[in-house]
C-alpha cells in the first residue's frame, strides 16, 4: 500500500471515529421520540405515552401563580394527576393511590414527587384543607385547559381529565407512562421500582 493510500485509510478511520458517536446519539433520539425499533412486547405494566411529552412545553404555574418548570432541579421522578373542577371522589381516590404508591417504594420514596395539576378554576377552600391534612407532600400546580389537553389529550390518548390517568414523569420532565382505572397500584409500583433501580440517583 502506498503512502497516499495509507494516509487516505487513516483519514477514513478518523472520520468514522467522529461520526459513530453522532450516529449513535441520533439513533437513540429517534427511538426515544418515535418508538421505532422497539419490541412490541415490553416489561412495563402501564401504557407507554407515545411519543413522550415534555411537561415544560406548556405553561405550568404554582398555586401562588409563579412560573414553574420540572427541570428546575427540584424533581427526580414524578407521579402526576390532572383534574378540572372540584376534586371529587374519583380525584381524591387517585391522590390516595399515588400516596400509597409512593409509600410502597420505601427508601426510594423521596426520589418520587407527587404532582397535581388543576386546570384553571377557582380555589377550593375545602380541597386546600383536605390536601393539608391528607397530602402535605402534594405539589399543587395550575395549567391552561387547552394547553394541557394539547399535551396529554392528543389523538388516541385517553382523556387526561375524564379518565384521570396517573402519569409517570421521568427525570427530565417527560411524561412517559400512564395508568388507567384498569391498572392496579401494583402495576405502577413495579414500573417505578424498575425505573428507580436502573436510573441514577438525582444529583444535587
Amino acid at each position: 500500500m502506498s503512502d497516499a493510500d495509507k494516509l487516505r485509510a487513516s483519514r477514513i478511520k478518523l472520520a468514522l471515529m467522529f461520526l459513530l458517536p453522532i450516529l449513535a446519539v441520533g439513533l437513540a433520539t429517534l427511538v426515544f421520540y418515535t418508538g421505532f425499533g422497539l419490541p412490541k412486547s415490553t416489561t412495563n405494566k402501564g401504557e407507554l405515552v407515545q411519543p413522550p411529552r415534555q411537561l415544560d412545553d406548556i405553561r405550568v404555574r404554582t398555586a401562588t401563580g409563579e412560573a414553574w418548570r420540572y427541570q428546575q432541579g427540584a424533581h427526580d421522578w414524578g407521579l402526576l394527576v390532572v383534574n378540572a373542577g372540584p376534586c371529587a371522589d374519583a380525584c381524591r381516590e387517585r391522590l390516595y393511590l399515588t400516596r400509597q404508591i409512593r409509600v410502597a417504594l420505601g427508601r426510594d420514596a423521596d426520589r418520587v414527587s407527587r404532582l397535581f395539576i388543576q386546570i384553571d378554576g377557582a380555589d377550593d377552600a375545602d380541597f386546600a384543607s383536605f390536601v393539608k391534612a391528607q397530602h402535605p407532600d402534594l405539589e399543587l400546580l395550575r395549567a391552561d385547559a387547552a394547553e394541557l389537553q394539547g399535551l396529554l389529550g392528543q389523538a388516541g390518548d385517553p382523556d387526561p381529565v375524564a379518565e384521570q390517568p396517573i402519569y409517570i414523569v421521568d427525570q427530565r420532565g417527560f411524561v412517559m407512562l400512564r395508568y388507567l382505572a384498569r391498572h392496579s397500584g401494583h402495576d405502577s409500583i413495579a414500573d417505578l421500582r424498575f425505573l428507580l433501580k436502573y436510573s441514577n440517583e438525582k444529583t444535587p
